[in-house]
């Protein structure tokens, strides 16, 4: 579900309107629920369309910081080398981890 949910506000035209959908839809949902797709939920930490998951990761760290642990770590290590090669630029979210 939120793998895809992603992978589709990535794409789209109605970028906005999908962001605001989500972002008031997850408000409500506890944070537990989201860990199912932590690896998902990291791996696009440093994309454009990290500012729907913002929230939600922020929550995250907060109340499972442990679970974001090895997932981040493989990420972070990913970015920072393709940093070396210019290829990304790290996001206010990534920063903010």
């Amino acid at each position: 579900m939120i793998p895809r949910l992603l992978d589709v506000v990535g794409k789209s035209n109605s970028q906005e309107l999908m962001q605001q959908e989500f972002k008031s839809s997850s408000n409500e949902t506890p944070a537990w629920v989201f860990l199912r797709w932590i690896s998902q939920l990291v791996a696009v930490i440093n994309r454009p369309e990290s500012s729907i998951i913002d929230n939600k990761v922020k929550q995250i760290v907060k109340k499972y910081p442990h679970a974001l642990y090895y997932p981040f770590k493989v990420v972070e290590s990913n970015i920072s080398v393709n940093m070396h090669d210019n290829e990304v630029q790290p996001t206010r979210l990534f920063n903010k981890i």
